[in-house]
């Protein structure tokens, strides 16, 4: 009997069986039916940039405090909550901080974790005696302002748009309102995260945020930024740095200011019964040939430096005046009076409270007509009639 046919697969056993179980075994891939074609950039030409019509820098105080957030730094007590104190108190009034630099007045809401209700008024009373405080500087107690983690921006939001005339805010301290570490993330992205909204919100509503923040123990760091706690995303994560530095038991201090916005610069301060002062501000900082420039055209004039004005007095084509006087603006060194129209700001104007004491007739008409820089005036008491008569004090 003739042996029975195979019906065997003839693919049965060849590489082609395995081909077919790989087909029968894959897991088909999900293709998106209307996936769109990723958008370009919109680019921006530099040029497009100069021409734009820009809104101006707010400053809540000029040169010093420009919108956005800024960090003030220092070791632990040693007078960082009473010079927010003090700036909350200058802005709410109107009033030049440090009785030189000029502010930006408006509403100051201050989110205190750490002081009780006796102890700011005890503060602003030693601050300001015999004043009558001011009626839109707000203090927020611990008690009822949650942290980040909660709703405490959600709060914050709400209470700007309740309030849109508020110039400052102050959070004292950071510590106590940004989300804390959660160790999911680098120390340096949790710390950069954890001050984005703050920044954001700063930009946005055109306001300062000042957070009291605490530094670490590196006191001997070259770099002033680095005694700040935390890692450098605070520092990368922030606008403006203030570091106040003092040794304890001593009134001589000192606050340096660095920031995308400011110029850096290393005020010399006195701290003495809670009170900051400036220490001669003339002998810290000599006026550059542009400032003082400024200054005699404004004193040759008594009228806003113009981009025409200044344009003509310096030779200089509209544009490149133009950009001078922004720059300046941008600083703190002009305040805008109007539509292109600058004033030197009160801390160049300053610099006008001095004559020589040799100063002749002839030496003041030189003054006058720009051939003396006006920082180099010392101060004469009695002024000779001819320099009280012709001569504009800031």
């Amino acid at each position: 009997m003739p042996p029975k046919a195979s019906h065997s697969n003839p693919l049965q056993n060849s590489p082609f069986d395995e081909i077919n179980k790989t087909i029968n075994n894959a897991i088909p891939i999900e293709v998106p039916a209307n996936k769109k074609k990723p958008k370009a950039f919109n680019l921006e030409s530099a040029a497009m940039l100069q021409q734009k019509d820009l809104p101006d820098r707010v400053w809540a105080i000029h040169g010093l405090l420009p919108s956005g957030l800024t960090i003030l730094s220092a070791a632990p007590k040693l007078g960082k909550s009473w010079l927010a104190m003090s700036i909350a108190w200058n802005i709410a009034k109107g009033e030049s901080f440090l009785e030189h630099f000029a502010t930006h007045p408006g509403r100051v809401i201050y989110l205190d974790f750490e002081h009780s209700e006796l102890t700011v008024r005890e503060r602003l009373e030693l601050l300001k005696p015999d004043q009558v405080f001011p009626e839109n500087l707000y203090f927020v107690r611990e008690e009822d302002m949650p942290s980040m983690a909660h709703d405490g921006m959600e709060r914050l939001i709400e209470t700007l748009d309740t309030y849109p005339d508020v110039r400052l805010v102050i959070v004292d301290t950071l510590h106590y309102f940004k989300t804390p570490n959660t160790g999911h993330q680098s120390w340096y992205d949790q710390d950069y995260q954890a001050l984005k909204p703050l920044s954001k919100l700063a930009k946005e509503r055109g306001i300062a945020i000042l957070a009291v923040h605490h530094n670490n123990k590196n006191e001997q760091a070259v770099d002033p930024m680095n005694r700040m706690s935390g890692s450098t995303g605070l520092t990368g994560g922030t606008d403006t740095l203030w570091m106040l530095d003092r040794k304890r038991n001593s009134a001589d201090a000192q606050l340096t200011i660095t920031g995308r916005d400011v110029e850096d610069q290393t005020l010399n301060l006195k701290f003495q019964e809670g009170m900051f002062s400036l220490v001669d501000e003339s002998e810290q900082r000599t006026l550059n040939q542009q400032e003082n420039d400024w200054i005699t055209l404004y004193q040759k004039t008594s009228q806003p430096i113009t981009i025409q004005t200044w344009t003509k007095f310096q030779n200089l084509k509209e544009d490149t005046a133009r950009q001078q006087l922004s720059r300046g603006h941008r600083k703190g060194l002009l305040l805008k009076e109007g539509r292109n129209a600058y004033t030197p700001a009160p801390h160049l104007l300053s610099h006008c409270h001095k004559v020589f004491e040799t100063l002749s007739e002839s030496d003041f008409q030189d003054v006058t007509d720009g051939y003396i820089e006006l920082s180099q005036i010392e101060q004469m008491s009695p002024l000779p009639s001819y320099i009280e008569e012709g001569l504009t004090y800031a």
